[in-house]
């Protein structure tokens, strides 16, 4: 609520602006601030009021391409974020208005873009191609922004965002039957998330997420002990990340659990194991009264005070757990770019107290961080900005524990390299995030 009066306030002031000189400068800033507001009503999950929004920042932004082609490439870059958040928003409607949300990703690929925020709008258009049957049109965009990812980190490098379309390519082949396709993508995606999250692991949402759907291609190949051995692995994890998180369900953890549960209920049946189905059947049972009992007790804490900061983590909504994580990681961002920009300052021999104070303010945020991208889980809609973040915490993460390099000029590169992906990578996303105040336009 206070972010939408300071955004509705910077609205009022900047339209203010425009009547005086660099008119062109001040249409862009009530633009920007139009994008910010449309973004902030798509995590309010208020879709005709961010498509308002979104809307007036394009046809605002488009009225500037027009008149100042000098700096078109930026207004381009600057159009693409808002096209491909008012795609989203049409895609996140029910039923989803498809048409609408294809022209727009469409017209967003006619721009010019960074190589990550085309590769992401393939991403996304291939999924408007996937709804709407067009499966080798859906196949053909995703193999392009596979391409493009592995232009922009290496055909050898494990990256979450190669996985990501491996993971997409994984549930078209599937769609379509083609369940040896499906095996082969997934299991591509599955070496590369156990790779990425290996400091974790490989205890982590994401990489129980493709042992269930390897699990689903092998129960439609009626291969139902290699299904349970799947599931299994993924049943593992999710008990091991229910532990970690104190039990404390999320709603994508709960929905994964239930759905295990059910799996693994189906494969006893199919191999005739009665006993083992009814000890499934009774985790399931337990596990939803369980969570009842939870969402009794955290209604009636909110009944008793309503200014109460108890909060349930499995009622906070996907949209809500987003902007939570977006906002723990542009704060662990900062505080990772203070920390190196003061190593480099004071240098190895000068005084360490403020770095070392920095450091446990790192250490302490990116555990934060880190909770927030295991309670978020990756949304299908905002992957790109959970897998960004995810990056980010973990060269950080490696970076500080001196498990990357041993150089201290090298680490200091690596934290600020790292940072400026996030940055590039958030405001691709839509988010504004400055590392220093603009100086005034005369």
């Amino acid at each position: 609520q206070e972010s939408q009066k300071a955004l509705e306030s910077a609205l009022d002031i900047r339209n203010e602006l425009t009547k005086t000189d660099d008119e062109l400068f001040r249409q862009e800033e009530v633009a920007s601030t139009l994008h910010e507001l449309g973004v902030l009503e798509v995590k309010k999950h208020n879709l005709d009021d961010a498509a308002n929004f979104l809307r007036r920042a394009l046809d605002l932004r488009r009225s500037l391409e027009q008149r100042k082609s000098l700096l078109k490439e930026n207004h381009e870059a600057a159009s693409t974020a808002t096209l491909h958040q008012l795609a989203a928003v049409y895609l996140a409607r029910k039923p989803p208005a498809l048409e609408i949300a294809q022209s727009l990703l469409n017209e967003a690929l006619s721009l010019k873009m960074q190589i990550g925020q085309r590769a992401a709008t393939l991403k996304q258009l291939a999924r408007v191609e996937k709804r709407w049957g067009n499966f080798s049109s859906a196949e053909r965009r995703l193999n392009q922004a596979l391409e493009l990812y592995q232009e922009l980190y290496g055909e050898e490098t494990p990256h979450i965002n190669v996985a990501a379309v491996k993971f997409q390519q994984g549930a078209l082949a599937f769609q379509q039957e083609d369940y040896q396709q499906a095996r082969g993508h997934f299991r591509k995606c599955l070496q590369t998330r156990k790779i990425v999250y290996g400091y974790l692991r490989g205890i982590h949402i994401e990489v129980s997420a493709v042992l269930h759907e390897l699990g689903c291609v092998a129960i439609a190949q009626k291969l139902f002990g290699d299904a349970t051995g799947m599931l299994t692995a993924e049943k593992e994890i999710l008990d091991q990340l229910t532990q970690a998180s104190h039990n404390q369900q999320n709603e994508s953890l709960y929905q994964a659990r239930l759905t295990n549960l059910t799996w693994l209920r189906k494969c006893a049946k199919e191999r005739g194991d009665e006993a083992t189905a009814r000890s499934f059947s009774t985790m399931r049972s337990d596990l939803k009264r369980a969570l009842n009992i939870s969402r009794k007790s955290c209604f009636s804490l909110k009944e008793q005070s309503s200014n109460s900061a108890v909060t349930d983590i499995a009622l906070i909504t996907p949209n809500a757990r987003v902007n939570l994580l977006q906002q723990e990681a542009i704060r662990s961002r900062l505080i990772a770019r203070q920390y190196a920009l003061s190593r480099i300052k004071e240098g190895l021999a000068g005084a360490t107290s403020c770095k070392d104070s920095l450091l446990s303010r790192l250490v302490t945020a990116l555990n934060h961080l880190h909770g927030e991208l295991q309670r978020c889980g990756n949304n299908n809609d905002h992957d790109d900005l959970y897998n960004g973040v995810l990056e980010f915490h973990t060269i950080i993460s490696k970076t500080i524990d001196g498990s990357v390099l041993q150089d201290h000029s090298n680490q200091n590169s690596t934290i600020l390299t790292a940072c400026d992906r996030l940055r590039n990578m958030l405001r691709e996303q839509g988010f504004q995030v400055v590392d220093s105040a603009r100086r005034n336009v005369k």
